[in-house]
């Protein structure tokens, strides 16, 4: 909304032009990523960043910015800020809220930590290749990367491979696979 307001109000600014190109850009990008297999959240980063800069160029020209004759600029900037923060509130990333407020989440945090820590001590102590079900425990259990789940079923969901071709790719690596504790993954 901040970067909106001040782009619709510079319109003329070639700058702020540039600013809009950027981020209808960074938006279709985003869109077009996430339309593949296994796209998270994270298709949209771009957008994010052009929103950063978008709302970094609003608030240094906040004279520009719509009301700002009314309200004044110091004023008009403290609105926004307040926006921005009720956004940040509202949002689905409410981990660090829980953390402060809920003793029972805390609790939960303290648990999965512990999960961690013993799936990595079990998968540490398996000698040759493995492959969790959990990446991450197996790259902190020290374990090299030898198979990529995703990667190989997309390999059998184009063709490219059977689920045959799998089995043995897995068998001449002589790949252990160990599923992972699930209060692991949050």
């Amino acid at each position: 909304m901040v970067a909106a307001a001040w782009l619709l109000n510079n319109l003329r600014d070639r700058l702020a032009q540039k600013m809009a190109v950027f981020i209808i850009i960074s938006l279709a990008s985003g869109f077009v990523q996430s339309l593949g297999d296994g796209v998270d959240v994270n298709a949209y980063f771009e957008v994010l960043f052009a929103l950063a800069v978008g709302v970094g160029m609003a608030f240094g020209g906040g004279e520009a910015l719509p009301f700002s004759e009314t309200l004044g600029t110091g004023r008009l900037r403290l609105i926004f800020a307040i926006v921005l923060l009720l956004g940040v509130s509202v949002s689905y990333q409410s981990e660090p809220y829980r953390f402060i407020f809920s003793r029972d989440f805390r609790a939960e945090v303290a648990e999965n930590v512990e999960a961690v820590a013993a799936e990595v001590k079990r998968i540490r102590k398996i000698s040759g290749n493995v492959s969790c079900s959990v990446m991450l425990v197996c790259y902190w259990a020290g374990k090299a990367f030898v198979w990529d789940d995703f990667a190989m079923k997309q390999r059998v969901a184009t063709g490219r491979w059977t689920e045959k071709d799998l089995k043995n790719m897995a068998r001449a690596k002589q790949i252990k696979f160990e599923t992972i504790d699930e209060r692991t993954v949050w």
